[in-house]
């Protein structure tokens, strides 16, 4: 089932988020809850082919989520959030979780990942919407990011491409509302 994300009414654009059950996450084996005040949003892509609809966006997360549990040893999907080029939001470790995606700053920050690669593929207005809405909703008087969460691209934190070029520009550029 999915939720509706609107702080009470306190953002314009409410956001669907798809839940972890809708996509068919594996259990957590351990991710260790928030316990410290979140500063940061920051994007990241998954540097594999773009996901054209919601059911390759679920298996997509499937596989990452698989690869990072068997693959790498870790307790879940790394990222808090997941966006693809339809805009849709998937939930990763969710908003109570510490993410694995951001160290040395997993404990501050929230990680949304984008399902494609933006050194090759485009980072869709719809992706860019659905994020800038995120970035609002994480901006609204809630616990998550009291005073606000700046947006930054993975590669402010460690020495990587990553979010990729167009996501990374776009993060540049001032992450203003795309208009369709």
């Amino acid at each position: 089932m999915s939720v509706l994300l609107d702080n009470g009414g306190c953002i314009a654009s409410p956001l669907l988020m798809i839940e972890r059950e809708d996509w068919g996450a594996r259990p957590r084996s351990g991710a260790s809850r928030f316990r410290n005040t979140r500063r940061k949003l920051v994007g990241h892509h998954t540097a594999g082919d773009l996901t054209t609809s919601i059911e390759e966006s679920m298996a997509m997360m499937r596989s990452t989520q698989s690869f990072h549990q068997t693959g790498k040893g870790w307790t879940d999907i790394a990222y808090n959030l997941a966006v693809d080029s339809l805009g849709n939001l998937l939930e990763g470790r969710g908003f109570s979780f510490q993410n694995g995606a951001n160290a040395p700053e997993n404990a501050t920050s929230y990680s949304v990942v984008y399902l494609g690669n933006t050194e090759v593929h485009p980072f869709t207005t719809a992706a860019a919407q659905t994020v800038f809405k995120l970035k609002e909703y994480l901006d609204a008087p809630v616990e998550a990011c009291p005073g606000g969460c700046g947006l930054y691209g993975h590669r402010d934190i460690n020495p990587t491409l990553c979010p990729g070029e167009k996501f990374y520009a776009w993060i540049l550029g001032g992450s203003q509302e795309p208009v369709c």
